[in-house]
């Protein structure tokens, strides 16, 4: 568990567990992928089910690569994985890191870099979400079409501009468009209850007050999770195409401005997790069978 960021950028980097740049981890990699996958995945909390789809999988725990930390929070196994689904070739992150855990923006963002230094540049990152919008229901999949980040912090901080990139990053098309409409035809096809929504990312780990939730809706966000964002923000940074899927685990009901509704519990949003998460599972399929190759052609 790393100690709480003090603000001191020097100090926090001479204990930080991240020390060591992504291009480390990928040197570790490198010889054990063949072929290279195309296609990174990250998942959520108690999506890890997903993993039994992977053909011939082989795994490594995350912190044996240089600079990766277990992740501390249930339901996350903190496994890096590869193999094949519907042809495709992947890695798969089995975890995530999140600023309540006290990591640095940067940090949670460094499975992204690391991907893209294995020449991935498609990703597909899931999560678990709490519904705020009037008629959403436990169990729908959310694609996330924007995003509100209320996190208070960008892993983009202090990067400096450079030849082939720039920090002021474009964030307008975040999340891929043609990514968003195949993810819909193949969520229609399969029956799944579906629809796009603004995703409002908070740093945790408490769940939102009535006032917060009162809040997110006339802000225009139609559900709310503590992670994502940070590694949506650095794709975008790194020319990256994002497709993120939200599995809704519970409500936040009208009731909470009274403050009558029924208390959470982490507990609560894995065993949903476990109850929906085969839709994940399917739409993951089915989206990477139908993937579009570089030239924009479906294989």
């Amino acid at each position: 568990m790393p100690e709480p960021y003090d603000g001191n950028i020097a100090s926090r980097q001479d204990r930080s567990p991240f020390l060591d740049p992504p291009e480390r981890g990928s040197e570790v990699l490198l010889p054990l992928l063949q072929p290279l996958p195309s296609i990174g995945v990250v998942l959520g909390s108690g999506l890890g089910g997903f993993l039994e789809e992977i053909e011939g999988m082989k795994a490594i725990p995350l912190s044996s690569l240089p600079g990766f930390p277990e992740p501390t929070t249930e339901g996350h196994t903190g496994k890096i994985c590869w193999g094949q689904v519907a042809d495709r070739t992947i890695l798969v992150m089995a975890g995530r890191y999140h600023y309540y855990e006290g990591y640095t923006m940067t940090e949670i963002a460094y499975p992204i870099r690391l991907m893209y230094s294995l020449g991935i540049r498609r990703v597909i990152l899931t999560c678990v979400s709490g519904g705020i919008g009037e008629d959403l229901k436990v169990g729908e999949v959310v694609l996330v079409s924007d995003h509100l980040n209320l996190m208070g912090n960008n892993p983009l901080l202090g990067i400096g501009d450079s030849r082939e990139r720039s920090r002021f990053v474009d964030l307008s098309s975040a999340y891929d468009e043609e990514l968003l409409r195949l993810a819909e035809g193949v969520a229609r096809s399969a029956r799944i209850p579906h629809r796009r929504g603004v995703l409002a990312a908070m740093a945790g780990p408490c769940y939102e007050t009535p006032s917060e939730v009162r809040m997110l809706k006339r802000l225009g966000a139609d559900i709310v999770s503590m992670s994502v964002v940070p590694e949506v923000i650095m794709a975008a940074y790194l020319g990256m195409k994002v497709l993120c899927l939200s599995l809704v685990t519970n409500l936040h009901l009208p009731g909470c401005r009274s403050g009558r509704r029924k208390r959470l519990h982490h507990a609560e949003v894995l065993s949903c997790a476990e109850k929906y998460g085969g839709r994940v599972r399917r739409l993951l399929r089915e989206v990477l069978a139908k993937w579009p190759d570089g030239k924009g052609q479906r294989v």
